[in-house]
């Protein structure tokens, strides 16, 4: 039963003192130190609609749909116009909702928030030409992007003045950087306990520091590396100042790695460069075979050094520009490692050979251009008895005959260690089938053994 008034309540003391204090109604809007606070109010103090203002953040809760706490909504949860998508502005003053107009003053709080929601992503928008000086942390797993805006198609760039750490303890995380410099290390470590990759994708950045990510699980990371085709943040679109270091593979478009690089499994770099100004080391830890290693239209500007560890082999693929260019360079590889033209099919035999070799195919099948060269080269390591080797092209031509053609010239077998011969023999195919080679015309072998290096290439 409530007591009836017939005129307004006024203070005294012409309004010095307040009659009323928000913490004592029913329903209505009122402030609270912070969030326990806020879930302390009384059951019999709420109402649906309610909302409370909390003093360390500014962010107003509202009652939807209940009066227990977890009926809290964010403004009554309308106050992003696009779930998942919230801004940052360190200079804001004034109730933190996340929206444009009312954004967070830390990426820190963006991420709290969008958490607390039971989002599993969001989009974290910073402010044109602003300096956000913040150690970042990511939420494990989900999909999460701190983008940078502009205020015009060649605006500066939005700048973390801090660190950068992505790590993912549930894996298959992915997790976005956007338009931004970066000044702290970026460090991230995958440590799912299932074999689930996260991914690491940075565009149209520059980072002055480090980027490592690790591993401690049997899962690996993705690291994409994009630069915009307008290239409007520097000339390459993005760059890496410092070690680019990465527990699984590497994809990179329109980027520059400034300083020393490391992967573990296949990568991709396409209109890449590397070094501008010091030497690069490219390091492959690995205990297996990689062979999907491709660089295309990529370019040193020093020495480039290619070192696997791990007992691995590793095949680098390169189109004819980055190939002419690692030529040019004078490339320096360590371990087991070799290179291979794109437009290429390389057989190399390292393990000892001793006799003829039948008709044998040459891994990726047939060639997709009709004329081609092939390239041979047979060394003596230890003579033979009797025969003269020749190493033989086989082909389909335009008449549809199977072509068997030799290369080189005939090598004496009996010999000495160190003899050799060598040819190229440009030929057509029509494609009708496998392209092969062999080697024939060794008689008695004896105590031969020798090398055989060939190749078919695409005719320039």
């Amino acid at each position: 039963m409530g007591v009836g008034l017939t005129g307004l309540i006024e203070p005294l003391n012409s309004g010095a003192f307040p009659v009323f204090e928000d913490i004592n109604g029913l329903g209505g809007f009122r402030a609270e130190a912070n969030a326990a606070a806020r879930d302390a109010i009384p059951a019999n103090s709420r109402k649906i609609g309610m909302q409370v203002v909390l003093q360390d953040t500014g962010i107003v809760y509202q009652l939807v749909g209940g009066i227990t706490n977890a009926d809290w909504r964010v403004g009554g949860g309308a106050s992003q116009a696009f779930k998942g998508t919230f801004y940052i502005n360190p200079a804001f003053t004034g109730i933190q909702t996340g929206s444009q107009s009312n954004p967070f003053t830390t990426i820190a709080a963006a991420f709290a928030f969008a958490v607390s929601l039971g989002l599993t992503g969001a989009v974290i928008n910073l402010p044109p030409r602003t300096t956000i000086t913040e150690n970042v942390t990511f939420p494990s797993g989900g999909r999460w992007e701190l983008r940078g805006l502009s205020d015009s198609p060649y605006g500066t760039s939005s700048s973390i003045n801090g660190t950068v750490d992505v790590s993912d303890t549930s894996g298959a995380g992915f997790r976005t950087l956007t338009n931004l410099f970066v000044f702290g290390a970026v460090s991230g470590n995958n440590s799912a306990a299932t074999p689930l990759d996260s991914t690491f994708q940075s565009t149209n950045c520059l980072f002055f520091s480090t980027v490592v990510l690790t591993t401690s699980s049997t899962a690996k990371w993705i690291a994409i590396f994009r630069g915009q085709a307008q290239k409007s943040v520097n000339s390459w679109g993005g760059a890496c100042s410092a070690l680019t270091s990465v527990s699984g593979e590497i994809s990179a478009i329109n980027w520059a790695f400034l300083a020393d690089i490391g992967y573990s499994f296949n990568s991709y770099f396409d209109s890449c460069d590397f070094g501008g100004g010091a030497n690069v080391t490219t390091t492959i830890t690995t205990t297996t075979s990689v062979q999907g290693n491709y660089f295309g239209c990529c370019d040193w500007h020093t020495v480039p050094v290619f070192t696997v560890v791990g007992g691995g082999t590793v095949t680098i693929l390169a189109d004819s520009t980055a190939m002419s260019r690692l030529i040019r360079r004078g490339t320096v590889p360590t371990g087991n490692i070799s290179f291979s033209s794109l437009n290429s099919h390389v057989v190399s035999a390292n393990a000892a050979l001793t006799d003829n070799i039948g008709p044998s195919n040459i891994a990726n099948g047939v060639l997709n251009t009709p004329l081609l060269v092939a390239e041979a080269v047979i060394t003596l390591l230890t003579p033979g008895t009797a025969g003269a080797a020749l190493v033989n092209i086989i082909y389909t031509d335009y008449a549809g005959i199977v072509q068997t053609r030799a290369i080189t010239a005939a090598l004496n077998i009996a010999g000495v260690a160190g003899d050799s011969v060598s040819g190229v023999l440009p030929f057509s195919q029509n494609g009708a089938t496998i392209v092969g080679y062999s080697v024939t015309g060794i008689v008695t072998p004896g105590a031969l053994v020798y090398r055989l290096d060939f190749s078919v290439r695409v005719a320039s």
